[in-house]
């Protein structure tokens, strides 16, 4: 019985917002994507592999992805408040890579 139990909860998706309690209308509205947590899926990269990659176009990406959240992290840094200028250029910047991202779809 135990174990068609723990089947039967593998086999129900587990999303980011059940399992941390965070209300799914708010991530919406915040654009945040609500994956599910117990599903294995292609969809997201595991940065430490890039670099392990056998493709050279894959291995040289490691570098621009490692250099895109450096860049963002930096600007939050020094960032004082909401809306200074280190933070509009952050958003700024996230904004590009996630219209880049779209462009590719």
């Amino acid at each position: 019985m135990q174990l068609q139990k723990d089947v039967m909860k593998r086999s129900q998706p587990q999303y980011f917002s059940d399992h941390f309690k965070i209300d799914k209308s708010k991530l919406k509205e915040l654009g945040v994507f609500d994956p599910i947590l117990n599903f294995d899926t292609k969809l997201f990269v595991e940065p430490l592999l890039l670099k392990k990659s056998s493709s050279e176009i894959i291995r040289n990406a490691a570098n621009t992805f490692d250099q895109f959240f450096i860049d963002l992290l930096i600007l939050i840094k020094i960032s004082n408040q909401q809306d200074d200028k280190p933070w509009q250029q952050a958003q700024r910047y996230r904004e590009l890579y996630l219209d880049a991202i779209i462009a590719k779809e």
